[in-house]
């Protein structure tokens, strides 16, 4: 017990130093969990595309293809449904930003769209109205729109004046990233109808979903022989590849584990340089201690509980309020940006919080045993 008493007292000597210190190793512990969560969401986001999914785009820029491929594609064996559709860019009144527009045939897409959500009610209303349009739900919100509202947008990129729908309801997502669930889903025949004779009858790419998930490569490697001597060449891959490849995790995992790894060295010179200072400022009080009997183990003891007190305060309170957030309000309002990493990071963050308490104390404890009870003449 007198020794953790001894702990006490050097860890309250210097409550400020003691509290900045514990606070710069509680923002490393937090970096960790956010970078780390990162790392997650991505992961996550990957996970949760279904393996039968195919996404089939042009082979050459800009990658347009025609929507008359889309019946080529139906009759590929092992396909199983097929929706198309097209991105759109325009300006809501002074809006800096685009409001982008998703357009499709939204009976064929709801087939294949594994992470939309929307009211059957919504659907029907937006096949009965000509220029319906469904909001992002997230997007709804920010601008204030209602459902019956009826919107004007600026073409972004298109010789056209205005466009103007009529918002029939919202949609939400489940993991969809936050760009993605602010677009507006309209109908593709009734865009098509508008847009310049150069324009028409194009399509971004398909979502193709197979039969069955173990031969998506031969179905993809069909789809794409069916379009080799074409105007119009396929390059079909599947859709969970396909976001990788957009996301690119491993760098992502990269440059997290780097960032990671700086901030804890940087931690380790800070919570070194502070533990060397306390034993420099307590020189003649380890002299006293050690003449009137201590032990060196015993004053070692002392400044490695200094140490291991700072190290595990700052990982407590960088991990443990980030391990009480709900992953489901997380998940919701930012999609697959962050999502809470794995429980593993846990025992690993304080296992590390130990590890740079043992490196923070070389030094200072290698001096405190060598420390000579003659210094208390000092």
């Amino acid at each position: 017990m007198r020794y953790l008493l001894l702990v006490w007292a050097g860890f309250a000597r210097d409550p400020l130093r003691a509290a900045l210190t514990t606070g710069s190793v509680a923002v490393a512990f937090a970096l960790l969990w956010i970078l780390k969560g990162l790392d997650a969401g991505i992961e996550r986001r990957m996970e949760s595309i279904p393996e039968d999914l195919l996404h089939v785009r042009g082979r050459s820029f800009p990658g347009f293809l025609p929507l008359a491929s889309l019946y080529t594609i139906e009759k590929v064996p092992g396909v199983s449904d097929v929706a198309h559709f097209m991105y759109h860019n325009s300006r809501y009144r002074t809006f800096k930003g685009g409001v982008g527009l998703l357009a499709v045939d939204i009976e064929r897409y709801l087939k294949v769209a594994y992470d939309v959500r929307i009211d059957p009610a919504t659907v029907r209303e937006f096949l009965a109205t000509p220029g319906a349009v469904i909001a992002g739900a997230d997007r709804a919100k920010s601008f204030g729109w209602k459902v019956g509202d009826r919107i004007s947008l600026k073409p972004i990129g298109l010789p056209l004046d205005e466009w103007s729908f009529l918002i029939v309801g919202t949609w939400d997502h489940d993991v969809s990233s936050p760009d993605e669930a602010k677009r507006l889903i309209v109908s593709y025949s009734h865009m098509d109808q508008t847009l310049p004779a150069d324009r028409a009858g194009l399509v971004a790419g398909f979502a193709v979903k197979v039969t069955d998930a173990r031969h998506v490569g031969a179905v993809a490697a069909a789809i794409d022989e069916q379009f080799r001597n074409s105007s119009a060449p396929t390059l079909t891959a599947r859709t969970r590849q396909v976001m990788m490849s957009d996301r690119r995790p491993g760098q992502v995992r990269l440059a997290a584990n780097m960032i990671v790894g700086a901030a804890l060295f940087a931690i380790l010179f800070c919570t070194a340089g502070v533990m060397a200072q306390s034993v420099r400022d307590r020189y003649r009080e380890f002299a006293m201690m050690k003449s009137l009997g201590f032990g060196g183990g015993a004053l070692l003891f002392g400044v490695a509980g200094e140490s291991l007190l700072i190290c595990a305060s700052g990982a407590l309170v960088g991990l443990i309020p980030a391990a009480m957030i709900d992953a489901g309000a997380l998940l919701g309002r930012y999609g697959a940006v962050v999502y809470p990493p794995p429980w593993s990071l846990y025992p690993i963050g304080f296992a590390m919080s130990l590890l740079l308490a043992g490196l923070s104390i070389l030094l200072p404890g290698w001096r405190v045993l060598r420390l000579s009870p003659a210094e208390v003449a000092r």
